[in-house]
């Protein structure tokens, strides 16, 4: 039973809230961003959906490179848990720009950043996930499905749970606010790993 597995295996069970908060981090603000840009940022309708998917091909064009350089430094240094902890934090971090600057320019910003920690995270965690399976390679095919569920889940959980942060914090800034909680504990938990190197 997967409840079982993950209680058993704490490095898994850390990997599998790692990976779920990141993303679900992600998927909040993919999720709001038209209304993040048309209510936080005072856009119309039409600019918020241009802007939206420039915001969105940033994202996308700095997770690609970061998703091949990430495996690369850590294949250097021999570890994993630094580059996915590291990433996590930054993910957190630079949530803070369109939340402490609301402008088009913060939030470029923002993209090029989280896009580097993304897709830093996304290869380098799936590396970590390998080093903390439960069975080793015997059922590695049905662990690596386990850590799967926890990249997929917060897909469809992200529009119930921003809609409860908007609606008990008054705005959108309660995305940012939780974004930036799930960002750091899903660090929290990435460092808490003790079998993965």
């Amino acid at each position: 039973n997967l409840a079982a597995d993950l209680l058993r295996h704490p490095d898994f069970l850390r990997v599998f809230a790692g990976r779920f908060l990141l993303a679900l981090t992600y998927s909040l603000v993919a999720t709001y961003l038209l209304y993040l840009l048309e209510d936080y940022l005072g856009l119309s309708a039409g600019e918020a959906a241009a802007f939206a998917g420039l915001v969105l091909v940033v994202v996308l064009a700095s997770s690609a490179p970061a998703m091949w350089i990430g495996p690369l430094a850590s294949d250097r240094i021999r570890r994993r848990k630094p580059s996915a902890a590291g990433s996590a934090a930054l993910m957190a971090a630079v949530l803070a720009i369109p939340l402490l600057f609301p402008s088009r320019g913060a939030v470029l910003v923002f993209a090029v950043l989280f896009g580097l920690g993304f897709g830093v995270f996304n290869a380098v965690g799936d590396a970590l996930a390998t080093q903390v399976l439960p069975q080793g390679r015997e059922r590695a095919g049905r662990d690596l499905g386990v850590l799967n569920i926890a990249a997929a889940l917060p897909q469809v959980a992200a529009p119930a749970i921003g809609w409860a942060a908007v609606s008990l914090t008054g705005g959108y800034a309660g995305l940012f606010m939780l974004g930036i909680c799930a960002a750091a504990a899903g660090t929290w938990a990435v460092t808490g790993v003790r079998s993965g190197r």
